[in-house]
């Protein structure tokens, strides 16, 4: 009976927040990395993919440090993916000039900084675009004007340098708005209020990565788990621009938050 009320009580978990986030992160960001005060460096060279799955965005943390492994950030103030647990620190915020700028910080004061670029065409919107087309094919939503049959003529575009990259920077936010508009219509994405991002059910989130880090816990639960996530997420967002409807989502994630931690001490995984 306890694995039944963990399972029903799990339910709650995820990561708040994704916003506009979705086309701001999504793709494979890559650059040099400097360590400083660590014991064991890093690679000096990093290549890290933020992929979108399961309801949220995805960080490959196994790509930035040993056995981090695949984590769901925090959204944060600015736009920030932050993932903070254990006494270590992954932080990957917006940079100048569409770069992102990477930081990892341990308990042990081992510090790691990069500066990234995303893998693309070189034209930020339509980078943006092609990261929604992403999800919805994911989803699956069908988009009549595939983006992807585009890539080599905005490629070429970037490095000409002409007015044809503005139009084609003009049409592309265009149609990425207009393709993010369904995604959030189809519950594809989180809208711009998801009520999954309230402070009190980030603390739900944070409570359901312990139990996925949980080295005891089956991958069979985990993974039932992480599709649980999913599933609640869309069920919060339904809340959203409705009267009431953040009051009612900050007094479930409450309930909630109580009930996980009652079953991370039942599965021994209490933080």
């Amino acid at each position: 009976m306890r694995w039944v009320v963990v399972a029903a009580v799990v339910l709650f978990a995820q990561d708040g927040g994704a916003g506009r986030e979705v086309e701001t992160w999504l793709g494979t960001w890559s650059g040099t990395a400097t360590w400083k005060q660590c014991t064991a460096e890093g690679t000096a060279d990093l290549e890290v993919a933020v992929r979108w799955h399961d309801g949220a965005l995805w960080i490959d943390g196994a790509a930035i440090y040993d056995g981090l492994g695949e984590v769901v950030p925090e959204v944060r103030a600015g736009g920030a993916l932050v993932h903070s647990a254990d006494g270590l620190t992954v932080a990957l915020k917006k940079g100048k000039k569409g770069q992102a700028v990477l930081t990892l910080e341990t308990a042990a004061d081992c510090r790691m900084t990069a500066r990234l670029e995303r893998a693309g065409t070189g034209i930020a919107a339509c980078d943006d675009l092609l990261a929604l087309a992403t999800v919805a094919a994911a989803c699956p939503l069908e988009v009549d004007d595939d983006p992807f049959d585009e890539v080599e003529a905005w490629s070429a575009l970037d490095r000409a340098g002409t007015r044809k990259q503005k139009r084609a920077a003009a049409s592309c936010a265009r149609r990425a708005d207009a393709l993010r508009e369904r995604l959030v219509a189809a519950d594809c994405v989180p809208p711009d209020d998801d009520p999954a991002d309230l402070a009190e059910c980030r603390v739900v989130w944070r409570l359901a990565q312990e139990l996925l880090r949980c080295g005891h816990v089956p991958v069979e639960f985990k993974q039932s788990t992480i599709e649980s996530m999913a599933e609640l997420r869309r069920s919060l967002r339904s809340l959203a621009g409705k009267d009431g409807g953040g009051e009612a989502a900050a007094a479930y994630c409450v309930e909630s938050a109580t009930l996980v931690r009652e079953n991370l001490e039942i599965l021994r995984c209490s933080p």
